[in-house]
């Protein structure tokens, strides 16, 4: 039984340390020893999963914030307009910062062995997303209809999920 523990124990501690392999040792002189080392590079790239995993939940991040952020607009004070609906401004600029930050924000919280600190990927996020938002938009209307609401949302998501990915490299 001890043998048999003695065998696992090799066993593992050899499979935990295959990172690093020793050649037997070729002594020159006595005062000399040569050692080979292993020349392969580790690097500390993001995992090829991580930039998609950025653009949906910065994408669904954008919708969720646009949400919120029409209701957060709409309660907020408006003035008399004297029109149909005067909290509709109010509504509209709300769902558009909040899509916009809400995508940021979430697309910028997982790590996936990024450089950066949560505070540069978010600020990078936030400018990115702004610009895909605006892209988005635009491109959305040449494409007529909902569109723009399309392109708005998409190219935040997608500018927030590439904003937060610059440092990681």
């Amino acid at each position: 039984m001890r043998r048999l523990l003695s065998i696992a124990l090799a066993l593992f501690v050899a499979h935990t340390a295959s990172a690093q392999r020793a050649e037997p040792l070729a002594f020159h002189s006595a005062a000399r020893v040569s050692v080979k080392t292993d020349s392969s590079v580790i690097t500390n790239a993001p995992p090829a999963y991580a930039f998609p995993i950025r653009v949906v939940l910065g994408t669904g991040a954008a919708v969720a914030g646009g949400y919120y952020g029409i209701l957060g607009g709409s309660i907020l004070p408006h003035s008399d307009c004297s029109c149909d609906d005067p909290g509709l401004v109010n509504a509209v600029l709300g769902g558009a910062i909040g899509t916009i930050v809400g995508s940021a924000i979430v697309a910028a919280i997982p790590k996936f062995e990024s450089k950066c600190g949560l505070g540069q990927r978010v600020g990078t996020a936030l400018l990115t997303s702004t610009a895909g938002a605006v892209l988005g938009g635009f491109a959305g209307s040449l494409a007529g209809g909902e569109g723009v609401l399309v392109g708005y949302v998409g190219g935040s998501g997608l500018g927030s999920a590439l904003g937060a990915s610059m440092c990681g490299k």
